[in-house]
């Protein structure tokens, strides 16, 4: 019900357009990235996937810094 009621909210929709339209694009990459680097991190703790992490980025890093403190917090990569 409560999802009906916001659903039909457009002014709501509209503010949230407008929020999109108004952030740089390379914020709105790098919060993408983000969110699918951290549900790649919970689906591989979720399913207790061993392994290795391999990162191949080169341009500045943001990515495995990102990785490691998503995972530092609960010594989720340094289990061996």
């Amino acid at each position: 019900m409560f999802l009906k009621i916001i659903s039909r909210l457009t002014f709501l929709h509209n503010i949230a357009s407008i929020f999109v339209n108004l952030t740089p694009f390379f914020i709105l990459h790098n919060f993408s990235k983000y969110h699918a680097l951290r549900k790649s991190i919970e689906m591989i703790r979720m399913d207790r996937i061993d392994g290795d992490y391999c990162e191949f980025g080169c341009f500045t890093g943001a990515s495995l810094n990102h990785v490691l403190n998503l995972t530092n917090k609960n010594d989720f990569l340094k289990k061996k």
